[in-house]
């Protein structure tokens, strides 16, 4: 099965309450996702984003690495699902080690005292003079890379 993947330009015209016309212009990316064979279609303002985008999804269709990004997992979630694997194929107390190092790739974490932290850790809540720093954990997988998270 062929993979084909197409960009079209869209321009609409829009009549303002002044009178004035003015023209939008956008692009539109439309192929069939490799999985499911549905319609997927992404805009972008810029012409030289949509053939980035365009030639990131072959490179990804052609290595087999393509998800669709409403698919992908967070790393909260697979980290969950790793944890939950586990259960019941390694010891409680080994399981709850890697329960409390998993908060460590998840988070949040908090910045402050190791008294603050303590506190923060019995009571649940957020002492004054410190904050929450998020980590992985909203990340979803398939923007992971070696270097940095793709925004």
């Amino acid at each position: 099965m062929t993979f084909a993947i197409s960009i079209t330009k869209r321009e609409r015209r829009r009549k303002l309450r002044s009178g004035e016309t003015t023209l939008q212009t956008r692009y539109v990316l439309n192929f069939r996702d490799p999985k499911t064979g549905k319609r997927v279609q992404l805009f972008f303002e810029r012409q030289k984003d949509a053939l980035a985008k365009r030639n990131e999804i072959i490179g990804q269709v052609e290595a087999r690495s393509y998800v669709a990004p409403r698919d992908a997992i967070t790393v909260a979630e697979a980290v969950q699902r790793w944890l939950d694997d586990r259960r019941g194929e390694v010891k409680e107390r080994t399981l709850r080690g890697y329960e409390h190092v998993s908060h460590s790739i998840v988070g949040p974490l908090l910045l402050g005292t190791p008294e603050q932290r303590r506190a923060h850790t019995e009571t649940g809540l957020v002492p004054h003079g410190t904050e929450l720093v998020p980590l992985l954990g909203e990340v979803k997988v398939n923007e992971l890379t070696t270097g940095q998270i793709r925004q």
